[in-house]
This record gives structure tokens, C-alpha cells and sequence, in this order.
């Protein structure tokens, strides 16, 4: 086996089948963590061959993504790709991340490389993240938040991940940097819906501050301390 793609998700019935169907012609399994989902989210990865594992309650993208990396490496797989379940990215894209893995540690999208669709609150938001996470740093990147990622094994083998929210992201980031990992960033286009509720249950100012001050905490605790 070469590759696994995790694939967390929260009630994305509607999505998981036009990301599982594609996305398996491109890695040897699909892992969906359910995370406590109250529609058909499960049913419907099955019936696209995912496995497909629950987390125990509902904590959020974090520990979805936990439950996600200790199953792929059960695997043999050399790689492990990360992408989110809500539609927002195009699995046909997973080749270019498989690509650049032949000559990095990681590799991550940058919507803000082609991201005229983003919406102008997320576009902030992601900038200011980005400063607190680039700042002094000699790895920078644009866009420290995207969901859609690649790992060679030994970067996801080398550290654990501790948060339980979308924080988990720049997290990954600054342990796989303070390590010496090579990242590379590689455009990507996204989809977004008009109204914000539509791609997000969570209020987007409120999350923005947590993720933030969740980043600075990595900052100093991981390149200060």
C-alpha cells in the first residue's frame, strides 16, 4: 500500500460520495472518521468503499483527524493525504499533491495562491493567522489554514497531534517545522458557498480568535521556549 487519504467529516452527506468516488482511483484506501455525524455521512462513504471509523463522542476536526492519522498508520502506506469533507476542495487534484511529495517531507494547498472565490471575512481571517505563524519563521507559507495536505510517514510518525479543533492545523505545521521537515505549498482553487453557514457551523470570528491564539500558544511553546 502507498497511499491513504483521511477524510474527517461532520454530517456531509451530501458531499462524501463526489469526494470518496474520485479519490479512490488516486490512493490505495479512503479512511472517513465520522465524527458522531447525525445523517448518512457513514452509510454513503461505505457504499464508496471507504473505512470508515467513529470517534468516540463529539469533539471536533482535531480529534477527527487524530483518529484519522492512528488508523492510516496502521497501514503500510508511505503517504497520507488529508482533505476535508465538505466539498471545498476537488480530489482530482490529489495527483499534484502525490507529485510533490517525490521532493518534500509535506505538501499543502494555498487557496490564497488562486483564491479569488474565497470569501473577503475568510481571506482575513487566514492573514492574520498566517502572520502569527510566518513571523520570524524561516518556513513560511500563505495559506497555514487549508485542510488539504500531504505527509510522507515519518513526518506523521514523528509527533502527536493534540487539538481537539481546527487548531490542529497550524499545530501540525510548526511540529513538522521545528523538526526540520521540508513543506512545500502548492496552488489550489476552492469552492465556497454565498452564505457562510453554508461552509461553516462554526461562527467565523469566534473561531478565527481561538485558532489564532492556539497558534501563537505552538509558536512559543514549540520555536521559544
Amino acid at each position: 500500500m502507498n497511499s491513504v487519504l483521511i477524510i474527517p467529516c461532520y454530517n456531509e452527506e451530501n458531499t462524501i460520495g463526489n469526494i470518496a468516488a474520485p479519490a479512490s482511483n488516486y490512493v490505495d484506501m479512503v479512511i472517513v472518521v465520522d465524527d458522531q455525524s447525525t445523517d448518512r455521512t457513514g452509510e454513503i462513504a461505505r457504499l464508496y468503499k471507504a473505512y470508515v471509523c467513529r470517534t468516540v463522542g463529539k469533539h471536533g476536526a482535531g480529534v477527527a483527524i487524530q483518529e484519522g492519522i492512528r488508523q492510516a498508520l496502521k497501514t503500510n502506506a508511505e503517504h497520507i493525504l488529508v482533505m476535508d469533507g465538505d466539498g471545498q476542495h476537488d480530489a482530482l487534484e490529489i495527483p499534484k499533491l502525490l507529485e510533490q511529495l517525490k521532493s518534500c517531507d509535506m505538501v499543502t494547498f494555498s487557496r490564497l495562491q488562486d483564491g479569488e472565490q474565497m470569501p473577503f471575512y475568510r481571506r482575513v481571517g487566514i492573514m492574520i493567522i498566517n502572520i502569527s505563524y510566518n513571523i520570524f519563521a524561516k518556513q513560511k507559507l500563505s495559506d497555514s489554514q487549508c485542510g488539504f495536505r500531504g505527509f510522507h510517514r515519518k513526518v506523521l510518525d514523528s509527533f502527536t497531534v493534540t487539538e481537539s479543533g481546527f487548531a490542529y492545523s497550524t499545530e501540525i505545521l510548526i511540529k513538522a517545522r521545528k523538526l526540520g521537515f521540508k513543506i512545500a505549498e502548492i496552488p489550489s482553487k476552492a469552492i465556497y458557498h454565498k452564505d457562510y453557514k453554508q461552509n461553516s457551523t462554526l461562527n467565523p470570528f469566534k473561531h478565527g480568535f481561538d485558532v489564532l491564539w492556539r497558534t501563537i500558544k505552538w509558536r512559543i511553546k514549540e520555536e521559544i521556549l
